[in-house]
């Protein structure tokens, strides 16, 4: 996708799809088929989990980088030090440069997860609500 860019920061978009867009998907998939869902909703659906776990895994990252709870890079075996990333390539969301476009990429997500359950009308009500839980949390 356009997040995804090339550079230190290409890497952590594809880790974030990967991983926690990639939970959430599953999450929701699990249950809209459970549901009986066909594959037009699926994959709305599927579209909601990948945006709004995308846009979850920043949020998370930037409370990170504000409540100073991030690990060190830097792990200690007996008496030796052992560096295990280039400083250079950014660990999460909150050690990128341009925190306010992160911050709007996260707005862009979330704006499209909620448009991909429109269709759901007022049966998408807990998502939306799960939507505001998540992205409203401050720890």
């Amino acid at each position: 996708g356009a997040n995804e860019s090339a550079g230190p920061a290409g890497w952590l978009w594809r880790l974030a799809r990967l991983k926690t867009g990639a939970l959430f998907a599953a999450s929701v998939r699990c249950g809209a088929l459970v549901g009986g869902a066909g594959p037009e909703e699926l994959a709305a659906l599927t579209s909601f989990g990948e945006n709004i776990g995308l846009a979850f895994q920043i949020i998370d990252d930037l409370l990170d980088k504000d409540q100073d709870r991030r690990v060190s890079p830097r792990r200690t075996c007996g008496e030796r030090n052992f560096n295990l990333h280039d400083a250079s390539v950014p660990m999460s969301f909150g050690e990128l440069p341009d925190l306010a476009s992160v911050k709007a990429q996260a707005r862009d997500l979330t704006r499209s997860a909620l448009e991909a359950i429109e269709f759901l009308g007022s049966r998408g009500d807990m998502l939306r609500a799960l939507i505001c839980e998540l992205l409203e949390r401050t720890d």
